[in-house]
């Protein structure tokens, strides 16, 4: 199995869904809350990187996916903003024959 299947979201994938994540009711991971329940019964503090993995998942598979998101999402608003500022010279050439 993924090791991140149980843990992901709707809204860690499409971070714009983030708003809505009050409306559905989403089950708490079981593996998660058994590993804090343990550490406080042992008198123990949870490590950061523990708390962090709850709140990005992603967190989980290393630097090079995280870094991948990343790009594409650079390259995603790079195409956006070359599309919207270069439709008008586009156009205008197409009109006039070229230079």
């Amino acid at each position: 199995m993924h090791p991140i299947a149980g843990l992901a979201k709707y809204y860690h994938i499409m971070p714009c869904l983030r708003p809505f994540r009050n409306c559905f009711k989403s089950r708490p991971n079981f593996d998660h809350a058994l590993r804090e329940s343990i550490l406080m019964d042992m008198d123990m503090i949870m490590p950061e990187n523990d708390r962090e993995v709850t709140e990005d998942p992603f967190i989980l598979l290393g630097y090079g996916i995280n870094s991948f998101f990343d790009l594409m999402s650079q390259l995603f608003w790079f195409a956006i903003f070359i599309t919207i500022f270069m439709s008008p010279l586009m156009i205008e050439f197409s009109r006039n024959g070229g230079l």
